[in-house]
């Protein structure tokens, strides 16, 4: 199984990563503290079916660690 991870920054950038389910991190650099950052995963099986999505919004000011 993999977990599509959909990141979208209140700058514009959309990035779209696809992690191993033994991985549980994703860093995305770069993202100004005045930033919303909302985070999109979805758990994907072999046969490309998607389970529920998750999403996480940071607004300006949140940090995560």
């Amino acid at each position: 199984m993999v977990y599509d991870v959909d990141v979208n920054v209140s700058d514009g950038r959309q990035l779209l990563d696809v992690r191993v389910s033994s991985d549980h991190h994703v860093t995305v650099p770069d993202i100004a503290p005045d930033l919303r950052v909302t985070v999109h995963v979805a758990a994907v099986r072999e046969d490309d079916t998607a389970g529920a999505m998750r999403t996480v919004t940071l607004e300006p000011g949140q940090g995560a660690t």
